[in-house]
């Protein structure tokens, strides 16, 4: 461990919580025997500002020379009110231009188009959805953000008076450079909207699939608030928004924080929440299958792959199943899993179906949707982290129809009303 904080600089991070060598989750294998290369997934802690981070992590290449999907395949349902809050902060300013980092196809841009903010732009690092976008007729730079390739822009043109950057920085090593990369290209007076993965929902739900590879960085409100104020950024404005078990919104403007920062939180509740987790999905699974239950996974995402290997159930189900042709046939990396049609929940359906974690709770909604026949003939439903509460649920055609109102009002998408407030700092 190199021990340095990403975050706070102390160099006191200590191993927090190993889950030994792990696959890329990208990679799917073309066959059963096939070699996975491995890399250790170790999750350190800073105790001096509580920031959970991957402290040696699988080299970026190795995800992002992959296809990337476009966000406009699975647009979050936050986003009209988003646009709508971007809009409010540039009422009355002529000329205003928002800028978003790592605009992915320009999805988002398109909706503030669409709003009648015609001035918009954006930075995407994967040469094929920088290309999208451009399509669209959008001002895309290609490259990965950092104060660098923020000068270019800086000199190329005028400042943003609004930038976003969505579900970014937690993918990113040198947070220093790229804090300092948005300071620098946003306009005096100017507002940032970062949205990250919340960690204090994390551990509300002991959502162990929240963990990625991919996500070297795990913020909650007072690590974001510690990370910024460093560079002369107070929040504004925080709101925790139901968009992938759970998105941290923090609105940031130039100035000294408002109140003091307290001490770091303790990570033992976080611990003990994920092992939780880990224990009952195990306990479930094996308990099923002690009974004679045949057992299959859908959804062959990374989060799913990683939630298997994580927790050890793979010899516990028979298969995972997925929408997606090119993953059907081949294999996930660490279970060995065969990928398989969803047509066998109707052809050869198994007792039990574990819904593995998607993009969304109205998407794993929608999969059960789909295949009431399979619930009809008997088969029963497994969701990871229900809504209602619990670890495990398991839903059978019969449920109480109450309930499962329930179930679809939480997954409706935010309104006002759902979007939950984390505070309003002056």
């Amino acid at each position: 461990m190199s021990n340095v904080c990403r975050v706070c600089q102390s160099r006191d991070g200590q191993e927090w919580l190993a889950f030994g060598p792990q696959p890329n989750s990208v990679r799917l294998l073309t066959g059963p025997e096939e070699t996975a290369a491995t890399h250790p997934l170790t999750l350190a802690c800073c105790p001096a500002c509580g920031f959970i981070y991957i402290d040696d992590p699988m080299p970026a290449e190795a995800f992002y020379g992959e296809a990337q999907q476009v966000t406009s395949s699975f647009p979050a349902r936050h986003l009209p009110w988003l646009v709508q809050q971007v809009a409010s902060r540039l009422d009355g300013k002529a000329g205003a231009l928002v800028y978003e980092i790592g605009c992915n196809d320009g999805y988002f841009l398109r909706l503030l188009r669409e709003a009648g903010i015609p001035g918009v732009a954006g930075i995407e690092p994967a040469p094929g959805c920088a290309a999208q976008a451009r399509a669209a007729g959008l001002q895309v730079e290609t490259g990965y953000f950092s104060r660098s390739l923020a000068a270019r822009c800086v000199a190329a043109g005028p400042r943003p008076q609004v930038l976003v950057c969505r579900h970014v920085l937690e993918h990113i090593l040198d947070l220093d450079d790229f804090v300092a990369g948005m300071d620098l290209l946003l306009a005096p007076g100017g507002e940032l909207f970062l949205e990250v993965p919340d960690l204090a929902s994390m551990e509300q739900q002991g959502d162990v699939s929240a963990i990625w590879e991919q996500h070297v960085n795990y913020f909650d409100l007072p690590v974001l608030e510690k990370l910024f104020a460093r560079h002369g950024f107070r929040v504004a404005a925080a709101h925790c928004l139901p968009h992938g078990g759970g998105t941290l919104l923090a609105v940031l403007q130039r100035g000294e924080p408002a109140a003091a920062q307290g001490p770091p939180a303790d990570r033992e509740g976080l611990r003990a929440a994920l092992g939780a987790t880990l224990r009952s999905l195990r306990e479930t699974l094996g308990r099923l299958r002690g009974e004679g239950k045949r057992i299959m996974g859908f959804g062959a995402g990374m989060r799913g792959t990683l939630l298997i290997n994580l927790s050890g159930i793979g010899p516990d189900l028979e298969c995972v199943l997925d929408d997606n042709p090119d993953k059907c046939g081949r294999f996930l990396p660490g279970s060995r899993l065969p990928v398989l049609h969803p047509r066998l929940l109707v052809e050869r359906p198994p007792d039990v179906c574990l819904v593995l974690p998607l993009n969304s709770k109205e998407a794993e909604q929608a999969v059960m949707a789909r295949f009431q026949a399979f619930e009809a003939g008997g088969g029963r439903f497994l969701e990871y982290l229900p809504v209602q509460g619990g670890i495990l649920l398991e839903r059978r055609s019969s449920g109480s129809p109450e309930r499962l109102a329930q179930a679809r009002e939480a997954v409706a998408g935010p309104t006002e009303a759902a979007i939950a407030r984390l505070g309003d700092l002056p």
